[in-house]
């Protein structure tokens, strides 16, 4: 049963034409999907960057009503509602491009910060509001990792051999470093 050389030359041919066009798809939907990533990781860059700046906003807003104490219960209270809802109809926008936990995070770390004031134990209240505060850095820490910046900032750092000092680094540092 062996094949002629006009027959296995055709096999062959037939065969490798085969193998081209899966190739061919392969590295065809490669690009497509790299063209679409780029675009992707741009959009959802704004959409972070947006949502960083709101974060801000809204933490400067939690800051007042945690510390003014001329506002009334209901002043404080409509100042962080409409600074949470903000924030809430953003993430909501733009669902498709936020992870759908750091939306509920971000929409939640102001939430109680109306309350504190109210609070008469000035060590309760000083825990309180440290924990508004703690919920907005870790909100900022999520979007910083899940916007993609982190990663890039690596890369930046290992191409460029970046290595800032000084004596306050040094000491953020080993604050950093007893933390965890």
């Amino acid at each position: 049963m062996t094949l002629d050389l006009n027959m296995q030359g055709a096999l062959i041919g037939l065969v490798g034409l085969l193998v081209g066009a899966l190739l061919s798809e392969y590295f065809r939907r490669k690009n497509r999907i790299e063209s679409y990533a780029q675009k992707v990781f741009e959009r959802r860059l704004g959409i972070y960057e947006k949502l960083h700046e709101m974060l801000n906003t809204a933490y400067r807003i939690a800051t007042e009503v945690m510390e003014n104490d001329k506002l009334s219960g209901e002043e404080r209270k409509e100042l962080i509602s409409s600074a949470i809802l903000k924030l809430a109809e953003f993430t909501d926008e733009h669902a498709l491009f936020i992870d759908e936990y750091i939306s509920v995070h971000v929409v939640a770390t102001f939430m109680g910060a109306e309350d504190v004031l109210d609070i008469d134990n000035g060590l309760e209240r000083a825990a309180a509001k440290s924990g508004v505060l703690e919920r907005f850095k870790e909100a900022k820490s999520l979007i910083y990792e899940d916007s993609g910046l982190r990663e890039i900032d690596k890369h930046y750092k290992s191409i460029s051999r970046s290595a800032p000092d000084s004596a306050i680094i040094r000491y953020l540092k080993e604050l950093k470093k007893n933390v965890t």
